[in-house]
């Protein structure tokens, strides 16, 4: 992984992502603050934005994956090879106790559908 200074291109640090040291296939994307990147064996890696290298945590999906994960405004989806994941911002409980739930725009092609909350470290 290389940092770059925006405005000149500098090189701010150079290093690797400890427990997702692996082929990165997809591009990585960035929302709610974080940069997130997908392995070829399915690492999430959460990435904090800085001059330095700041993983906030490695996340294991368990499968292949290829593709760059889409993200909107409370959701990001990771296609892998057996499956399409949505994870969602919990919403904080109703008088209720009811949470939010996934939109249905999300379909799988040739797999199943999980739809999860994010794991803390997602958040």
């Amino acid at each position: 992984m290389t940092l770059l200074d925006p405005d000149s291109g500098e090189v701010l640090h150079r290093g690797r992502l400890y427990d997702a040291v692996e082929s990165y296939f997809a591009s990585p994307v960035a929302g709610d603050g974080k940069i997130f990147m997908v392995s070829e064996a399915c690492k999430v890696a959460v990435l904090r934005p800085g001059p330095t290298l700041d993983i906030l945590a490695v996340n294991d999906l368990d499968d292949i994956c290829f593709a760059t994960p889409a993200i909107d405004e409370n959701h990001i989806y990771v296609r892998t090879r057996s499956a399409l994941h949505a994870f969602a911002v919990p919403a904080p409980a109703g008088p209720a106790g009811s949470s939010q739930q996934l939109s249905g725009a999300a379909t799988a092609i040739g797999g199943r559908i999980s739809r999860r909350t994010w794991p803390q470290a997602l958040r």
